[in-house]
């Protein structure tokens, strides 16, 4: 349940690159679902309905950590290059978009800690909570990468269907690198890194 209205919030957030143009006002909304979302599941592992290693937060070898985050960083890279190179002649079909800023200083600020946030609030619900979810709701292997990446993608809704794609295949490899690995700490050092070599401001 939870990772469901989770998810859901991950969703509605997306009204905010559809109809909301001022920058400052859309940090604002994206850091507070964000920040709530990692509430919700504190609130989770404090009620003992779900531990920090079912969401691979529990202790993990360095090295099976390093070489995940190593792997899937560039795999991240070569998913982004073909999804670029796929969809470079599609018109910007969204819906919306994230507002841009003139302010360097706080520009660099969401570029640093904003990405952060971004990564671990995502990967933590989109893969260690649905991991967690998909498990105790019997769905092997196959099926937890394909609810999960179809419900990663659905919470993009409001880009263009080449982003969509991209999310939908980054998705599926951030699963796949948490279940082999156990940690979703290779899919959040791979997300942040990708995201803030690709970060325009």
């Amino acid at each position: 349940m939870a990772y469901g209205l989770l998810a859901i919030l991950f969703a509605l957030r997306e009204m905010s690159d559809v109809f909301v143009a001022d920058y400052f006002s859309w940090v604002v909304i994206d850091y507070a679902v964000r920040l709530g979302a990692l509430g919700v599941v504190c609130l989770l592992v404090r009620q003992h309905w779900v531990a920090w290693r079912d969401i691979g937060l529990g202790r993990v070898r360095k090295d099976i950590a390093l070489a995940g985050a190593m792997i899937l960083t560039a795999l991240s890279f070569v998913i982004c290059t073909i999804c670029l190179e796929t969809f470079a002649d599609e018109p910007y079909a969204g819906l919306g978009m994230v507002p841009s800023t003139r302010d360097y200083v706080f520009s660099e600020f969401d570029k640093w800690i904003g990405l952060l946030l971004v990564a671990a609030s995502e990967e933590i619900v989109f893969r260690g909570l649905a991991l967690s979810v998909l498990k105790r709701w019997g769905m092997g292997a196959v099926s937890t990468v394909l609810i999960s990446t179809f419900v990663f993608a659905l919470a993009y809704w409001s880009h263009s269907v080449g982003t969509i794609v991209c999310f939908a295949a980054l998705g599926a490899a951030f699963m796949v690198t948490t279940m082999t690995t156990g940690s979703v700490v290779p899919a959040i050092v791979a997300h942040y890194v990708m995201m803030v070599l690709l970060y325009k401001g």
